[in-house]
């Protein structure tokens, strides 16, 4: 067994007896809590708690604690404790809530767009938008008679269709529309094709 020594100390028996029912509480006896203290002296290098002098406010409230003064009481610790954990789930719902919502708002921002944008082209293929088309499709469809009026405006031309369907498509510039059609083997003399350019129409 090692070697031990006696401490003696005078202390407040009140301070005395409040402290052993805490050691005894923990589970320590009081030799048992002084050579805790010691160690962790050690341990620290000095004590293991801050020491300061209290302000006058500390004191104020250190002095309003001993007394009870300003102090709320409840009937029940359960309660109070009940209440806490409420307040805690309350705020771990909060947290829940505002991540869906920051989750929702997201999906929110990129599939309405693509939706919009994808119910926009439905649309608009649906009630005859313009498609742009190649030039070798213009001078197919209007070999087979599916052309109704070819629109010329410098190189742009805008081509509807005899069911009401209306495509864009470009010539070279410089080139003539009636010469390209004619190379492509449209008779344009019984074909039904009405070519507008520049506000002429001739067929």
């Amino acid at each position: 067994m090692a070697k031990t020594e006696m401490i003696r100390a005078h202390v407040e028996p009140e301070l005395k007896r409040e402290a052993e029912d805490l050691f005894s509480s923990l589970g320590l006896s009081t030799t048992e809590a002084i050579t805790l203290f010691y160690r962790q002296v050690t341990l620290h290098q000095g004590l293991p708690f801050a020491v300061r002098i209290p302000n006058a406010e500390t004191v104020e409230a250190l002095e309003q604690a001993r007394s009870g003064e300003g102090l709320t009481e409840y009937r029940s610790l359960k309660l109070g404790g009940s209440s806490l954990r409420r307040g805690a789930l309350r705020r771990k719902d909060w947290l829940s809530t505002r991540k869906t919502l920051i989750y929702l708002l997201i999906t929110l921002l990129i599939v309405v767009p693509v939706t919009v944008f994808i119910l926009l082209n439905l649309l608009s293929g649906a009630v005859g938008g313009e498609h742009e088309i190649s030039l070798n499709t213009v001078v197919a469809m209007t070999a087979q008679g599916n052309v109704e009026t070819i629109e010329v405006k410098g190189d742009a031309l805008t081509i509807v269709t005899t069911s009401g369907e209306i495509f864009t498509s470009r010539k070279e510039p410089g080139s003539s529309i009636v010469e390209i059609l004619q190379v492509g083997g449209v008779d344009l003399a019984t074909s039904r094709v009405e070519i507008i350019s520049e506000g002429q129409s001739g067929r």
